[in-house]
């Protein structure tokens, strides 16, 4: 699903699951992590409270799971990405953990090569 939508550095972008984008503040993971992160991979784009991934299947299956799944609230799924040696941060438990930002957190860095729909 892509989505146009004003970022946070009031550009009018596309972003849609396997961008790049940049955050506009450094984000530690976990509260003893001493790692901060500047990128993330989008996973899916949120529009109106409902995630769609790549395939376009729903990311969470029902409002159990969806942990801070908030009708209304537009904005990314990311995992977080370490651009310099191309890895995603995983938790302490080996889980790529999904995390949520809105749209005027972040900016396009990347867009992915993959084909237009």
């Amino acid at each position: 699903m892509r989505q146009s939508r004003r970022t946070g550095t009031g550009r009018e972008v596309e972003i849609k699951p396997g961008d790049i984008v940049r955050l506009l503040q450094p984000f530690r993971p976990e509260r003893y992590c001493f790692r901060q992160y500047a990128f993330g991979i989008v996973a899916g784009v949120v529009k109106d409270g409902l995630t769609k991934s790549q395939n376009q299947q729903p990311l969470w299956e029902s409002p159990q799971t969806a942990e801070g799944h908030h009708p209304g609230w537009d904005g990314l799924v990311v995992y977080l990405y370490e651009p310099d040696n191309s890895t995603t941060y995983t938790d302490r438990f080996g889980v790529k953990a999904l995390f949520s930002f809105d749209f005027y957190e972040v900016e396009l860095y990347e867009a992915s090569q993959t084909a237009s729909e």
